[in-house]
């Protein structure tokens, strides 16, 4: 039940695109987060998003970073924070960038409740679960995307790293739902007990914003119509494989979040040689 992921097992996921295809046969994703002062963690997600082959996608924040979004991201469309009519959307992401407000706590607490398919959970999100407690509202079959911090906080304190594996184990099994523990050999755990360590991926991405350009991609996947678990497969090695190519030209230490968003063009051509 545990296993390891290579190229070989991401090539059998991956989907080539049909000459005659057409924008929303690749899903329409939605970005939700950006406080006013983290607004770069929303564009970041946005951008990778659509970098992953998203046909349309849509970013929810405050009104005043609007003109930052669309000034970065022409090709985006704005949707404000209220009234958002979720059955537009083929996936969801909610949390990078989001803050600690208490309207972004109602807000996740709102779409918890709505119990939405193809919901990415990520930074603040995670934060805002474990904060007010709300994990018995988390949907069937989201996708978490937890540093070992964010993870701690989620589901407790671990003594090692054996223990903290074991536990996102239990959890993703107890909440039916894939938790994607962040680090070296990533591991993404799910609903059947399985474990999938990733074989992509280096110490540059120990970098703010990497896990932001991962959960976009993830919301991408599933907007793509790709299973919880292909595009947790497909999204996490991709990710990695990014980082990867980056290494060929630049050092780890001046490796950036755009630059790993830069680099999935010649990870998707990997892909398909």
């Amino acid at each position: 039940d545990c296993n390891y992921i290579v190229l070989e097992d991401v090539k059998n996921i991956y989907k080539k695109r049909n000459p005659f295809a057409f924008k929303n046969q690749f899903g329409h994703c939605l970005v939700i987060g950006g406080s006013f002062e983290m607004c770069g963690a929303t564009i970041l997600s946005a951008e990778a998003a659509m970098r992953a082959g998203a046909g349309l996608v849509s970013v929810s924040t405050l009104e005043e970073n609007r003109n930052l979004v669309i000034a970065r991201l022409p090709e985006v469309q704005y949707v404000k924070p209220l009234g958002i009519t979720f059955s537009k959307y083929q996936s969801v992401l909610i949390g990078p960038g989001m803050g600690h407000s208490k309207e972004s706590q109602m807000l996740v607490e709102k779409i918890l409740k709505m119990q939405i398919s193809n919901l990415v959970i990520d930074a603040d999100g995670l934060n805002i679960i474990a904060q007010n407690n709300l994990h018995e509202l988390i949907p069937v079959n989201s996708i978490l995307t937890p540093h070992i911090g964010e993870f701690d906080r989620l589901f407790g304190k671990s003594e090692n790293g054996f223990e903290r594996l074991e536990k996102a184990r239990t959890m993703a099994v107890k909440y039916s739902v894939y938790i994607i523990l962040k680090g070296k050999y990533t591991a993404i755990c799910t609903p059947e007990n399985e474990v999938y360590f990733n074989s992509t991926g280096n110490a540059g991405l120990a970098k703010a914003g990497s896990g932001d350009v991962l959960s976009g991609i993830l919301c991408s996947f599933l907007s793509q119509s790709y299973s919880y678990k292909n595009a947790c497969l497909l999204g996490v090695y991709l990710h990695g494989l990014s980082a990867d190519l980056c290494v060929d030209k630049m050092a780890q230490e001046v490796m950036t979040a755009t630059d790993v968003i830069s680099n999935l063009s010649p990870a998707f051509k990997f892909l398909n040689e």
